[in-house]
């Protein structure tokens, strides 16, 4: 009878281990998919910010060129 006491105790502190490391393991990985979203939204803020600063310059090209042609 002890020994199928051992033998339950011992069952229990195992799965209760594995239980813990298995939250450990979701919690990382949960943290990891939020900081990859921020990452990912800065980098697309930052094309964005590139993609209106080249328009910008290829009008100011544009007005160049034409001021050269008038001139």
């Amino acid at each position: 009878m002890v020994t199928l006491d051992i033998y339950l105790l011992l069952s229990i502190i195992g799965i209760g281990t594995i239980s813990l490391y298995v939250n450990i393991f979701v919690a990382v990985k949960v943290r990891n998919r939020f900081v990859y979203t921020d990452e990912l939204e800065k980098a697309d803020d930052a094309i964005e910010d590139l993609h209106i600063q080249n328009m910008a310059l290829i009008e100011e090209i544009s007005a160049l060129k034409n001021r050269l042609k008038l001139s």
